[in-house]
């Protein structure tokens, strides 16, 4: 641990973790309900033979219905991607200030969401590194990379090749298995979003764990210098607050 460094601008992530978990709970619900309301319309099509045009009289009710779902689906998407990535720029942030070496910085961290082809993989990266270095700051990159963080970006992709493959079927859809395909897929996207909120959520509440153990550690050992204290002594008073379950 560099006893030099400026600790000062570091922060603790407890408050921003919790309002991204409970983002991310509500977007799970939300996902529920269109979940539901592609079952509705899957099983109104089935009534139909396969080539059928896909025509129907919806009625009030179901329109009205899946407006609802999809209208607070955007809503909910918007709102707990605006935490989530809000919570990846100061993770990242916090986790170059305790490792000057790490490549991606804070604002790439949330951008490469943004770059086709290379977001495939680079998100993943800067969040790797921050486990990493919220694990051990000094020799983090030995630090092995959980199966955790491998299942999220798994999932993550899935669901939005999914969701694309999907709304480009609903959009050139002309008959009913067309569109009951489309049902099908965006269900089983809807499915793969749910796994990866929840794989978030775990992800977010112990990499914010294991960062503010690593900020105590280093404001200790700041305090520990300036103070002229005993080096071997450890850190066992500092404890950073827990993140609610």
């Amino acid at each position: 641990m560099d006893q030099n460094r400026d600790v000062s601008t570091l922060r603790f992530l407890d408050a921003p973790a919790r309002k991204v978990v409970i983002g991310l709970r509500v977007f799970i619900a939300v996902l529920a309900l269109t979940i539901v309301a592609d079952a509705m319309d899957y099983l109104q099509y089935a009534q139909l033979p396969y080539n059928a045009p896909a025509e129907i009289d919806e009625g009030t009710e179901k329109v009205i219905f899946y407006s609802l779902a999809y209208g607070l689906y955007v809503l909910s998407f918007l709102v707990s991607g605006f935490l989530v990535l809000r919570w990846i720029y100061r993770i990242n942030q916090n986790a170059r200030e305790l490792a000057p070496d790490k490549p991606i910085s804070p604002g790439w961290a949330v951008g490469w969401y943004f770059v086709p082809v290379l977001a495939l993989w680079k998100p993943f990266q800067a969040m790797r590194e921050a486990w990493q270095i919220s694990t051990d700051p000094a020799n983090w990159r030995t630090v092995a990379v959980p199966p955790l963080l491998r299942q999220w970006w798994g999932f993550w992709i899935v669901g939005n090749i999914l969701d694309q493959v999907s709304a480009r079927m609903f959009l050139k859809s002309h008959s009913a298995g067309t569109t009951m395909t489309s049902d099908v897929l965006s269900i089983a996207g809807s499915a793969a979003a749910i796994v990866t909120a929840l794989l978030l959520i775990r992800i977010v509440k112990e990499l914010t764990q294991r960062q503010m153990s690593a900020i105590a550690t280093s404001i200790f050992w700041k305090g520990s210098a300036e103070a002229d204290l005993d080096p071997n002594q450890k850190p066992a008073d500092v404890t950073p607050p827990a993140i609610p379950s």
